[in-house]
């Protein structure tokens, strides 16, 4: 047997949309399972705050008059993340 994950590990693994194992931190989605060296596991994914402002860029992008230099885009959308994310916790 390998230590790749398939899409049914993972299902198997998940609780609604976040996988919820001992050390698991509810802000990661997507989350998937890695071997470490020493022949534990970690799991991962990309946090809340990482999904919203890659969403928020696509969005920004989207237009095809956007024109702007790639630094004051991402941070603008990390800012559209942190915004989402500080309303979201009221």
């Amino acid at each position: 047997m390998n230590d790749i994950n398939t899409a049914d590990d993972v299902a198997k693994d998940a609780e609604a949309a976040f996988a919820r194992h001992e050390g698991w931190s509810m802000n990661f989605v997507f989350p998937f399972k890695t071997a470490c060296p020493n022949g534990d596991f970690e799991y991962m994914g990309l946090t809340k705050r990482e999904l919203f402002a890659a969403m928020a860029m696509q969005g920004l992008l989207s237009d095809p008059e956007m024109n702007a230099p790639h630094e004051p885009v991402a941070q603008a959308a990390v800012g559209y993340a942190d915004a989402l994310l500080k309303e979201l916790a009221k």
